[in-house]
């Protein structure tokens, strides 16, 4: 494991309102939004988010195993997963990162039946023996740290990071923060790979991530 989750005595890992990986049929582009594909002529098509790579694609080779029928998933952020699914008109199955996403896509009328489907947790994340004694969300307001963050218009971990340092910073802190944001990742697992590398000192990511 590339990074660590902080105690529960020096930072609480909920944000306040808690995050779900939500399931949405997705419309197709010759029906409407409550159109179900024909698994008869072709693969499911999956747009999920790039944290959940892993699950997803043991989910369905599990799938595929059971029922000779294939899956064909595009991993990326929220936020660039809906643009791509609008785009290409075409799609089974939308799996964002947080019900925001879910929400946009039922307003394009891209999205029919909706279910939760797991819940995820934003934490802070640092290297192994976190060297630099991060202790919490203050703590990325100091000027010796390269702090890493989502992109809130792009991925559902930047939007969840940014709810839960507005939560609990002061404005000046976030300010300091800010300045010392080094990178805006389109994935969380960017940021998970920039910490991994030595390119960041703390990012705040999804458990799933660590």
């Amino acid at each position: 494991m590339f990074a660590r989750r902080l105690g529960p005595q020096s930072i609480r890992h909920w944000i306040r309102r808690p995050l779900w990986l939500c399931l949405g049929a997705i419309l197709l582009a010759s029906g409407g939004a409550n159109a179900l594909v024909d698994e008869s002529t072709g693969p499911l098509l999956v747009y999920a988010g790039a944290g959940f790579r892993l699950p997803i694609e043991e989910a369905a080779r599990l799938y595929t195993e059971r029922t000779d029928l294939s899956i064909e998933p595009t991993f990326a952020g929220s936020g660039c997963l809906l643009a791509q699914a609008e785009l290409a008109g075409r799609g089974d199955v939308f799996i964002p990162g947080e019900e925001h996403y879910l929400d946009q896509a039922r307003s394009r009328g891209l999205v029919g039946e909706s279910a939760p489907l797991a819940w995820l947790r934003p934490v802070l994340a640092v290297k192994r023996g976190n060297p630099l004694g991060v202790r919490g969300l203050r703590d990325l307001a100091r000027e010796d740290l390269r702090v890493g963050l989502g992109d809130p218009k792009a991925v559902a971990v930047g939007l969840a990071a940014e709810r839960w340092l507005n939560a609990e910073l002061s404005a000046p802190e976030i300010v300091r923060l800010q300045a010392g944001v080094r990178t805006r990742a389109l994935n969380v697992n960017e940021l998970g790979s920039q910490l991994a590398l030595g390119a960041l000192d703390a990012v705040i990511v999804w458990d799933a991530t660590l």
